[in-house]
C-alpha cells in the first residue's frame, strides 16, 4: 500500500514539473479568459469558417463534397470546443492554486 502512495506520488509530482513548464503557474491572458467563458462561440468561430472554406473551394461535382466540408467544419469546431472547456479546466485550477498558501518545496 505505501508503495502504491510514493508511486502515485511520484506522477503526480511529474505531471505538476511538466504542467509548470507548459505555463500553468501564469494569469491567463483576455484571449483565454474569453475562449473559457464561451467554448461554443470558439467552436463555431473555427468550424464555420472552414466548412464555408472547403465548401467554396470543392469542386461542387457530387452532394458528398457538401457533406464532408460541414462534417469537417463540425469535427475541428468540436475539436476547439474542447480545447476551450480544458482552458476552463485550466483556470479553474490556476484560481484554486493560486488561492491557497504556497506549500514550501
Amino acid at each position: 500500500m505505501a508503495e502504491r502512495r510514493q508511486r502515485r506520488t511520484r506522477a503526480v509530482g511529474a505531471v505538476g514539473v511538466f504542467d509548470r513548464a507548459l505555463g500553468s503557474h501564469k494569469p491567463p491572458t483576455s484571449t483565454q479568459r474569453w475562449a473559457a467563458r464561451h467554448p461554443l462561440r470558439v467552436g463555431l468561430v473555427v468550424g464555420v469558417p472552414f466548412a464555408l472554406f472547403c465548401w467554396f473551394v470543392s469542386p461542387h461535382s457530387h452532394l458528398g463534397d457538401l457533406l464532408v466540408s460541414t462534417l469537417g467544419g463540425a469535427v475541428l469546431g468540436g475539436f476547439f470546443v474542447g480545447v476551450a472547456f480544458l482552458e476552463r479546466y485550466r483556470q479553474r485550477r490556476w484560481r484554486r492554486l493560486a488561492a491557497s498558501p504556497a506549500v514550501p518545496g
